[in-house]
């Protein structure tokens, strides 16, 4: 009789750790989520920063070769 008691209380207490498992999931998933939307608008106004950068040539790449500006920097 005391190993059914007990293997039921385990399987009580199994069920509300799975619940409480199941909880923590969803909270940390959308905490994961606010946390990709933070970094996302942060990035956004980052991005409208105004601001001057000095680049040497050698520094500035052309996708597209072009003769003419490689016989211009040389």
């Amino acid at each position: 009789m005391k190993i059914t008691e007990f293997i039921e209380q385990l399987s009580i207490k199994s069920k509300k750790l799975e619940a409480k498992q199941n909880l923590i999931k969803a909270e940390l998933e959308e905490t994961e989520e606010e946390i990709q939307d933070f970094q996302s608008e942060k990035m956004s106004k980052l991005n409208q920063l105004q601001m001057s950068v000095v680049l040497k040539v050698k520094q500035i790449q052309n996708l597209r070769f072009d003769q003419n500006a490689v016989e211009m920097w040389q």
